[in-house]
């Protein structure tokens, strides 16, 4: 009962989140949650009589509904990106983070975190509970590095060859790397090679910026 007091406590911080939402990540076997078992059992009982169903096709709905919510997007969200970033760099600096820790950070709500990683998780790039750091998987690396490097190469093209100071920059940069396709991306990646092999080119863009 305690334990089912709980969870009544977080489903209402997180309204945003539907409980059919919250209990299907419940009941994937993939999370590891204290007293699950125990809270499983009193909430879909009491959501039986509700639905008008068995507690067998309850539970089978639920399960539907977390492949339907977090198995179904095949790309990442710009906003699962910002996370993903965010756990790579603290991943390249060796640095152990937690949920508590990545929700201050980015200030962001622990709620808003725990649905972000609890996707992640999900599409296979994280491994977190709890009780443990976030951790990347292969997977997630890969995805991870993707974002940081385009982060990079448009705040290194933003700065170096349209001058525009290191802030502004990486503010547009944290904006743009969501939607920029590949192949602009490999435009200004040459672009920016191109002007740093000829910085007599970048001069004279200066000296016309001032007349």
């Amino acid at each position: 009962l305690i334990s089912f007091k709980l969870f009544l406590i977080v489903c209402a911080n997180i309204k945003y989140l539907p409980l059919a939402h919250v209990l299907s990540i419940c009941l994937n076997p993939r999370f590891d949650i204290p007293h699950i078992d125990e809270i499983c059992k009193i909430t879909l009982a009491s959501l039986v009589p509700l639905l008008g169903g068995s507690l067998t096709n309850c539970k089978a709905c639920l399960t539907i509904n977390f492949e339907r919510v977090f198995m179904t997007e095949k790309n990442i969200s710009s906003g699962l990106e910002d996370y993903l970033e965010e756990i790579y760099i603290a991943y390249l600096n060796n640095n152990i983070l937690k949920g508590a820790e990545l929700a201050r950070k980015m200030n962001i709500s622990r709620a808003s975190v725990s649905e972000a990683l609890a996707k992640l998780v999900a599409k296979k790039l994280i491994t977190y509970n709890s009780y443990e750091p976030i951790s990347l998987t292969k997977q997630g690396i890969e995805e991870a590095k993707k974002v940081y490097d385009k982060h990079h190469i448009l705040k290194n093209f933003f700065e170096n060859v349209l001058e525009i100071s290191p802030d502004e920059a990486g503010e547009n940069a944290c904006k743009i790397e969501h939607i920029i396709s590949q192949n602009i991306l490999n435009k200004m990646i040459s672009l920016t090679k191109f002007y740093e092999n000829h910085p007599e080119l970048i001069q004279k863009y200066k000296e016309e910026q001032i007349k």
